[in-house]
C-alpha cells in the first residue's frame, strides 16, 4: 500500500459532494479531503519565494459634490444607466463607499443562489444583475452592515445579466482564485456600468436636472466601454480599465449670455443685438489604461506600483442625431467627420427703422455653432503602500488642452427669415458685417482664461465632470483605489512516483490559509510536489501521525488531527488504494463517520 501523510494536498479541480456546494480540499496517499472554500485570503506578510502575489486595484467613483434641484447627481446618472429611478441620499452612499465586500464569499452565495456550480464559474457565467445584487444585499446583512443593506434594498434593479469576468480580474494561480475585498460603491457601479454596456443598445431617454447657476440640463448617458479591474499578478503584468463613456447635455441656459450688445450697423438705419440660449455638448470620454508595473509583498505594509493614462476626451459642441452618438460602433472621429452638423445656440433680433409711416421690419437671425477638440493627458506613474488613493493626471490640464483645439474648430452659421429677404442683397450684408465679432464673442464664451473659465469649462465642471466622476474617471483622469495585495501560496504532496504528484502530472494542491488544515500548525509552502517512495517527503506533515496494517477487515480507522477556525463546518474525506494500482478510486473513498468537523473547532477525528 502506498500511503501519503500529506496534510494539505488540494485538488487542481473542486469536487463537489451531493447537498454540499462546499469546494473540496483533498489530500494525498491516504488522500484526505477537507470540505471548505479553498481559496487565497488577501494578506499583507513578507512574500515567500514559494508563493505570488497580485495587487488588487479598481477606479472608485466619486459622490457628485453638489445636488441639483432635482437630487444628487449619482442618482440620477445610476438610474440612467440602469433605466430606472434612483432615489438614494447621501448617507446610503456614504455606507456603500465605507464598508468593503469580500469577493469569494459574496461568490459563494452566488452559488448557493442560483444555478451556478462553483465560485470560479461565477466569473464566466450570464447571471442577472439582480441575483448579484441580491447575494450583495445578504453578505451584509450577515456581517451586520445594516447602511449597506438599506442602500441595496432601495434600488430597483431591471431585467438583465452580465458575465462578472467582464468586469473583474482575479488572478487565478493554478486554478484557486485570490480572495479581494471592494466597497460595495465601487462594486456596484461597475456591475450597473456593465450592465448598461450588455444590456442597452437603445438611446437612453434624457433626464433632465435644474442646476443652479447654469439652467435646466437634459442628461443622456451610455457606457460604451465597460470597467475592468481587479488582482494581478505583476508577472503577468494585465492592464486594466476605466469605463469609456459617452454623455450628452442639452443646455437650456437660465440667463441669456450676450454675443453682440446692441448695435447701429449704419445699413439703413439697421439695429442688431445678438444672445446665447442653449448649448448641446456631446463628450466621449475613451477607456483609460492601468498598467501594473510591481507588486512587493516583502515589505510591510506592500507596495504597488504602475502607470496609467486616461481615456482620449473628445468634445463636440453643434447637433448630433442621437441614434449616432450613442452608436457604439462610431468612432470619435466618425462623430466629427460624418454626423456633426450645426446646433442652435442663439439668435440675433434685428429692427430695419423705416422712414415713417412705414412700419419697422423686425426679423430674427439664427445662430449655429459647429465645434469640436480632443485632449489627452500623458502617462502617470502611480502607486505607494497599500491602501492609497490615487487621481492619475489632472483635469485642469485637459482643459487647457481642449480650449486650444476647439478655438481651432469653431465654425457659425448665421441665417435668417425671408422679411429681409425682400431688400436685395440686405440679409446677406447684415450677416457679413456681424459674423466675425460673433465668432470671437462665442469663442471667447465658450473657454476663458487659457481653458480655466468660460461656459463650456463650467458646463464640463459643474455637471460633466461630477457625472463621470461617479463611474471612477473625469475629463483627463482617472480614480485608483489600490487597497490591498494578495499573496497565494500553495502546498503539494509527496506521494510516490506511481502517483501523479508535481505540476507537471496535474497533481494535486491548494492554498494554504490560516484557518483551516490538517495538523497542529499551519503548513509551510512548496514550490511544487516532490515523489518519496513511503510519502515522507515533507517531515512538517503531522496531520496523520501513524498507520496500522490494513488487515482483511470491513473497517479501517486512521486518527486525523486538524483545525477549523472558519465560521463554517467542514468535511473529511480520505482514499486509500487497496489494490495498489496507482489511481485512488471512487470505491476507495471514505468519509468521516462522524459527520462534518464543527466550525471553530480543533482536535482529532
Amino acid at each position: 500500500m502506498n500511503v501519503s501523510r500529506s496534510k494539505r494536498t488540494q485538488s487542481l479541480h473542486p469536487i463537489i459532494h451531493p447537498g454540499s456546494n462546499r469546494r473540496s480540499l483533498i489530500l494525498a496517499g491516504v488522500f484526505l479531503l477537507l470540505m471548505v472554500p479553498r481559496f487565497a485570503q488577501s494578506q499583507d506578510t513578507p512574500d515567500d519565494p514559494n508563493c505570488e502575489v497580485c495587487g488588487n486595484l479598481f477606479t472608485y467613483p466619486q459622490l457628485a459634490s453638489f445636488q441639483s434641484q432635482n437630487g444628487f447627481l449619482t442618482n440620477i446618472i445610476l438610474g440612467q444607466l440602469l433605466g430606472t429611478t434612483i432615489t438614494l441620499n447621501a448617507v446610503n452612499y456614504q455606507g456603500l463607499a465605507q464598508n468593503d465586500l469580500s469577493v469569494l464569499e459574496w461568490f459563494d452565495l452566488i452559488v448557493a443562489s442560483t444555478s451556478v456550480s462553483s465560485p470560479s464559474e461565477v466569473l464566466t457565467s450570464n447571471i442577472q444583475l439582480g441575483s448579484l445584487i441580491s447575494a450583495m444585499t445578504t453578505v451584509a446583512s450577515n456581517n451586520g452592515q445594516g447602511v449597506v443593506v438599506s442602500a441595496l434594498n432601495a434600488l430597483t434593479i431591471p431585467s438583465g445579466s452580465i458575465q462578472l469576468g467582464d468586469l473583474l480580474t482575479l488572478n487565478t494561480i493554478n486554478n484557486d482564485l485570490v480572495d479581494v475585498e471592494f466597497d460595495f460603491l465601487s462594486l456596484l457601479v461597475g456591475c450597473i456600468q456593465l450592465y448598461n454596456y450588455s444590456n442597452v443598445a437603445t438611446t437612453p431617454s434624457p433626464v433632465t436636472a435644474t442646476i443652479p447657476g447654469l439652467g435646466n440640463v437634459a442628461i443622456q448617458l451610455q457606457i460604451v466601454e465597460p470597467p475592468h479591474f481587479g488582482c494581478a499578478n505583476d508577472a503577468e503584468g494585465p492592464t486594466f480599465y476605466s469605463a469609456g463613456v459617452r454623455l450628452k447635455l442639452d443646455v437650456a441656459l437660465e440667463t441669456t449670455r450676450e454675443l453682440l450688445p446692441f448695435t447701429n450697423l449704419n445699413l439703413l438705419a439697421v439695429t442688431i443685438e445678438a444672445g446665447l440660449t442653449d448649448l448641446e455638448v456631446y463628450i466621449d470620454v475613451a477607456s483609460g489604461s492601468v498598467d501594473i508595473g510591481s507588486v512587493n509583498n516583502s515589505v510591510n505594509p506592500a507596495t504597488i506600483n504602475g502607470s496609467g493614462t486616461p481615456g482620449l476626451v473628445s468634445i463636440f459642441v453643434g447637433d448630433i442625431n442621437d441614434g449616432d452618438f450613442f452608436d457604439r460602433s462610431n468612432d470619435p472621429v466618425d462623430l466629427e467627420g460624418m454626423f456633426l452638423d450645426f446646433g442652435l445656440v442663439g439668435n440675433a433680433a434685428v429692427v430695419l427703422d423705416q422712414v415713417f409711416p412705414l412700419p419697422d421690419i423686425m426679423s430674427t437671425l439664427s445662430i449655429g455653432l459647429q465645434t469640436w477638440g480632443d485632449a489627452t493627458n500623458g502617462t502617470q506613474s502611480f502607486g505607494g503602500q497599500v491602501s492609497f488613493t490615487d487621481e492619475l493626471n489632472t483635469s485642469s490640464n485637459a482643459f487647457s488642452l481642449l480650449a486650444s483645439d476647439i478655438s481651432t474648430h469653431t465654425d457659425i452659421e448665421i441665417t435668417g427669415d425671408g422679411a429681409l429677404a425682400l431688400f436685395t442683397g440686405l440679409l446677406d450684408d447684415i450677416i457679413s458685417s456681424v459674423e466675425s465679432d460673433i465668432l470671437t464673442n462665442l469663442d471667447a464664451l465658450l473657454f476663458t482664461g487659457g481653458g480655466t473659465g468660460g461656459l463650456l469649462f463650467d458646463i464640463l465642471t459643474d455637471v460633466g465632470d461630477p457625472l463621470l466622476a461617479a463611474m471612477g474617471v473625469s475629463i483627463g483622469q482617472i480614480f485608483l483605489n489600490g487597497n490591498s495585495v494578495a499573496e497565494t501560496c500553495l502546498d503539494f504532496g509527496d506521494a510516490s512516483s506511481a502517483y501523479n504528484t508535481t505540476i507537471g502530472e496535474g497533481g494535486p494542491r491548494h492554498v494554504i490559509g490560516p484557518d483551516l488544515y490538517l495538523g497542529s500548525s499551519e503548513p509551510d509552502s512548496d514550490a511544487d510536489g516532490s515523489h518519496d517512495p513511503i510519502a515522507n517527503g515533507h517531515s512538517d506533515d503531522d496531520g496523520v501521525s501513524s498507520f496500522s496494517y490494513v488487515m482483511e477487515s470491513s473497517t479501517y480507522t486512521i486518527p486525523v488531527s486538524y483545525v477549523n477556525t472558519k465560521s463554517e463546518m467542514a468535511q473529511l474525506v480520505g482514499w486509500i488504494d487497496f489494490n495498489a494500482n496507482g489511481s485512488f478510486e471512487s470505491s476507495e473513498r471514505s468519509v468521516l463517520s462522524s459527520g462534518e468537523l464543527s466550525s471553530s473547532s480543533s482536535g482529532t477525528a
